[in-house]
């Protein structure tokens, strides 16, 4: 066995050797002949300069807030999910404990499952919103739910988001008399079937 002065195999020395080699053949393929940094600098520099927009505060906190407006959503699925899997009320991961073993031994309930998240999120809570239930006289003493009768609280009115006025607005304005889109004919036999 023969080693070299600086503390190297023979054989290792020949390793890194062939590896340098290899490396330089793979970059040649890969890069091409005709190449130059100075080129690539300044095609990257006219890229940046014209694409780019001004960096401004204003624009971009008004851009996190609407990115936090829209992602919200998510964070409040996610927190909801937490809570369900972090046992904090036992009867809602029961509950989707048994859902999911459910959807695992049958697999087509899943063609089910949009009706039922539509009936228990939406209507379900909406009916409660309309009807509630009443209030207890005595302390202590609890009244049967009756869903029977007419609603008790109007329903709610749901407000145009900021964005998305500006639209309304205009459809508003457009909706407003439907007279205008309609011909003269059109308008006279309108008015003759608002008559009789």
């Amino acid at each position: 066995m023969s080693s070299s002065t600086d503390g190297q195999t023979p054989d290792k020395g020949l390793a890194g050797n062939l590896q340098d080699r290899v490396f330089a053949k793979v970059l040649q393929q890969m890069v091409p002949s005709d190449y130059s940094v100075e080129k690539y600098a300044e095609m990257t520099d006219k890229r940046k300069d014209k694409d780019r927009p001004q960096f401004s505060l204003t624009l971009m906190s008004g851009n996190f807030r609407r990115f936090n407006a829209r992602i919200g959503v998510v964070f409040v699925f996610q927190h909801r999910i937490f809570r369900v899997l972090s046992w904090d009320q036992p009867t809602h991961t029961f509950s989707a404990l048994a859902v999911y073993s459910f959807i695992c031994l049958d697999p087509q309930l899943l063609a089910v499952l949009p009706l039922v998240l539509i009936l228990l999120f939406i209507m379900v809570p909406a009916f409660i919103a309309r009807h509630p239930p009443t209030v207890p006289t005595m302390p202590g003493k609890v009244e049967p739910y009756t869903a029977h009768g007419g609603p008790i609280a109007p329903p709610p009115e749901v407000k145009a988001v900021s964005e998305m006025s500006k639209v309304g607005d205009t459809l508003d304005t457009e909706m407003a008399d439907p007279q205008d889109g309609l011909s003269q004919e059109d308008a006279g036999a309108n008015s003759r079937f608002s008559e009789v």
